[in-house]
């Protein structure tokens, strides 16, 4: 099973986040903000992770010409129809900590329709 991940940046988009710095002491604290953005996915998120069964959220490790750099990634099976799931969650990610941390989604995926359907 070959898996694909779509890069979803390292904080919520309109947030200021942790950046490469030549000195390289940004690691902890962006490895830190990487994982409270995850949890904060995976919470947000936690109705469709329930209803899929190869999306899953997880670190990447990216290199730079300063510096090693973390950022959130959702990951799928490349050869699942949950993959296309995954890209639509990319543009249903929240743009803000607050929405994050405040917020579940109610969302299900194309899985949800399917079964309601059914």
């Amino acid at each position: 099973m070959s898996r694909e991940t779509i890069e979803l940046g390292g904080a919520p988009a309109n947030e200021d986040c942790v950046c490469v710095v030549k000195s390289g002491d940004y690691i902890e604290a962006m490895r830190a903000e990487v994982a409270r953005y995850i949890l904060g996915l995976e919470n947000h998120f936690a109705p469709l992770l329930a209803a899929t069964s190869s999306l899953y959220f997880r670190r990447m490790t990216e290199h730079h010409d300063y510096g090693t750099y973390y950022e959130a990634g959702l990951s799928c099976d490349a050869e699942s129809d949950e993959c296309a799931i995954a890209w639509d969650v990319q543009d249903r990610v929240p743009t803000t900590w607050h929405e994050l941390e405040t917020t579940v989604s109610p969302w299900k995926g194309e899985r949800e329709q399917d079964q309601q359907a059914a």
